[in-house]
């Protein structure tokens, strides 16, 4: 048993047309239960603000 997975996202470029907002979540895809790992793209220059909240 191993207690890691590998699958395959594409290159980053692809991000901004294969996902939302050039923003890949990989909770489901990696069968994740306690923490969340997202992937981002953007194209250069652009800033975004970085909001994060636990209720």
């Amino acid at each position: 048993m191993t207690n890691f997975k590998k699958e395959e996202i594409g290159t980053m470029a692809e991000l901004g047309k294969n996902y939302e907002n050039g923003k890949a979540f990989l909770h489901d895809l990696l069968g994740l239960t306690s923490c969340e790992i997202s992937v981002s793209s953007m194209p250069a220059g652009i800033k975004l603000p970085f909001n994060h909240k636990h209720i």
